[in-house]
C-alpha cells in the first residue's frame, strides 16, 4: 500500500514538469536582404490588415516609414520584448506553490509493544503578507508598459528618420528640376551672347561672365544630383532595405505641408507632452521605480508558513500544525527601501528632464519652421515675371534683342529655383515640427 501511495505522489509531481524544446536560429542570408521590397505582397497585405496600406499612386514618406517599421527586425524584437514582459506578468501573479514533507523514525530500543515506526506527513503552505503579490503584479505591469513604450519610441524614431530623408529627397527632386530649367535658360543666354560677341556687339568680359554663370549653374546641378544620391542611400539605410527597393517605388509624393502660425504653439507643446513616446518611456521607468519601492516595503513584512499534517506516532495517529516565520527582517528592510526611494527620485528627475527636452525641441522646431515660412513669403517672383513679359513685348516690337529676353528669363528661373527650394524647406520644417510634436503614423503591430 505504501509503495502505491509513493508511486502516486511521484506521478503527481512528474505531471507538473516541463520539457525543453530546442529552436535553432536560421542563418542570416545576404540574398534575402537583397531581395527585400517595401511593396512586396506580404508587406502590402500586412499594412492593409492594420489599415495602413498606401493609397493608389505614388508613395509618400509616411508610407515608406510604415512599411519599413512593419518589416523591421527591430519591431519584431520589440514585440518579443512585450511578449516576454507579458510572460513575466503571468509569473508575477502566481501564488506560492504548496509543498509536502515527510519524516520517519524508528525506535531501536525501549520497546513497549507498540510499533517501532513513526511516520509524519506534512503539507507546506506559505501565506504572503504585506501585499507582496500585489507589488509583484504592479512591477510586472509597469515592465509591460515600459516594453511597449520602448518599442513605440523606437518606431517613432525610425519614422522620423525615414520621413526626414524622404522629405529631403523629394525637395531635392524639385530643386534638381528647377536647376535643370535654369541651366537650359543659361544655355540660351550663352548661345545668344556668343552670337552677339561674334557680331562685335558684346564685350569679352561680359561674355566671360555669362560663361561663368552657366558653369556655376552646371556645378549646382551636379551638386544636387550628388545630394539626391546621398539622401536616397540614407533613406534606404533608414528604411533598412537595399536602394533598389526604393527605386522600385518611383518618385515619392510630396505633401504641401505648411508651418502653423504662432497661435498653434500652446496646442503643439501640450500635445507633445501627451504623445511623445520618448517621454512615455521615462514615465514607464518611473512606474517601475515606484513598483520597486512598493515591493521593498512589502518585503519588510515576514511571510507565514503553515504546515498541517498527520503523525503516525508508533501506532498512535495525531494531527499536527507547524507555524513558521521564515524570514524575520528585524532591520525592517530599511537599506533596500532607502535605495528604492533614491531610485524613484532619479526616475522622477529623468521624467522632468525628458519633459523639458520635448518642450525645447518642439519650440525650436516651431521657430525654425516660422523662419523658413517668413523667408519664403518674402520671395516674390512676380516682379521678375512682369519684367520678362514687358521685355518679350518689347522684343516682339523690335525694340530689343533676344539676349535681353533670355537674360530676364534666366533671372526668373533663378527666383523660381529659390522658390522651389524654400517650398521644400518649409514642407520639411513643417513635417519635422509635426514629428517633434509627437505625430505617430505607424501601425500598432
Amino acid at each position: 500500500m505504501a509503495d502505491r501511495r509513493g508511486a502516486a505522489l511521484l506521478l503527481l509531481a512528474l505531471m507538473g514538469c516541463a520539457h525543453y524544446t530546442p529552436r535553432p536560429l536560421d542563418a542570416p542570408s545576404a540574398a534575402a536582404w537583397e531581395a527585400a521590397r517595401l511593396d512586396a505582397p506580404a508587406v502590402l497585405a500586412a499594412l492593409d490588415s492594420v489599415g495602413a496600406a498606401p493609397a493608389a499612386g505614388p508613395w509618400r514618406g509616411v508610407d515608406v516609414a510604415r512599411a519599413a517599421w512593419l518589416r523591421s527586425p527591430a519591431r519584431r524584437r520589440a514585440d518579443a520584448e512585450v511578449e516576454a514582459a507579458g510572460a513575466a506578468l503571468r509569473t508575477a501573479g502566481a501564488r506560492p506553490t504548496p509543498g509536502i514533507a515527510t519524516e520517519s523514525e524508528f525506535a531501536f530500543s525501549g520497546r513497549d509493544g507498540s510499533s517501532r515506526w513513526g511516520l509524519a506527513l506534512t503539507g507546506l503552505f506559505r501565506v504572503e503578507l504585506g501585499g507582496k503579490r500585489g507589488a509583484r503584479l504592479a512591477r510586472a505591469e509597469a515592465a509591460v508598459l515600459s516594453a511597449v513604450a520602448r518599442g513605440r519610441a523606437e518606431g517613432w524614431e525610425l519614422e522620423g528618420s525615414v520621413r526626414r530623408e524622404a522629405r529631403a529627397l523629394a525637395a531635392l527632386e524639385g530643386a534638381a528640376a528647377a536647376a535643370q530649367a535654369l541651366r537650359g535658360a543659361l544655355d540660351s543666354v550663352r548661345d545668344l551672347a556668343e552670337a552677339r560677341y561674334a557680331d562685335g556687339a558684346l564685350g569679352g568680359i561680359e561674355l566671360a561672365r555669362l560663361h561663368a554663370d552657366r558653369a556655376t549653374a552646371g556645378q549646382e546641378e551636379a551638386r544636387l544630383t550628388r545630394m539626391r544620391a546621398e539622401h536616397r542611400a540614407a533613406l534606404a539605410a533608414a528604411a533598412g532595405v537595399p536602394e533598389e527597393a526604393l527605386l522600385a517605388l518611383g518618385p515619392l509624393l510630396t505633401d504641401a505641408a505648411r508651418c502653423p502660425d504662432d497661435a498653434a504653439r500652446p496646442a503643439l507643446l501640450a500635445g507633445a507632452l501627451e504623445r511623445r513616446w520618448d517621454l512615455r518611456v521615462a514615465l514607464a521607468a518611473y512606474q517601475e521605480a515606484e513598483a520597486d519601492l512598493r515591493g521593498q516595503v512589502a518585503r519588510s513584512w515576514p511571510d507565514l508558513d503553515l504546515g498541517p499534517g498527520l503523525f503516525f506516532d508508533h501506532g498512535v495517529g495525531k494531527w499536527t500544525l507547524v507555524l513558521g516565520l521564515p524570514d524575520l527582517l528585524l532591520h525592517g528592510n530599511r537599506g533596500p527601501i532607502g535605495e528604492a526611494i533614491a531610485a524613484r527620485a532619479v526616475a522622477a528627475a529623468r521624467v522632468e528632464e525628458a519633459s523639458a527636452r520635448v518642450l525645447t525641441e518642439v519650440d525650436a522646431a516651431l521657430g525654425a519652421c516660422r523662419a523658413v515660412a517668413r523667408e519664403r513669403a518674402a520671395l516674390d517672383p512676380a516682379p521678375a515675371a512682369a519684367r520678362l513679359a514687358a521685355l518679350e513685348a518689347a522684343w516682339r516690337r523690335g525694340e530689343i534683342g533676344r539676349l535681353e529676353v533670355a537674360l530676364a528669363r534666366a533671372d526668373l528661373a533663378r527666383l523660381e529655383q529659390q522658390a522651389v527650394e524654400l517650398e521644400g524647406a518649409e514642407a520639411g520644417a513643417a513635417d519635422e515640427l509635426a514629428w517633434r510634436a509627437g505625430a505617430d503614423a505607424l501601425p500598432e503591430r
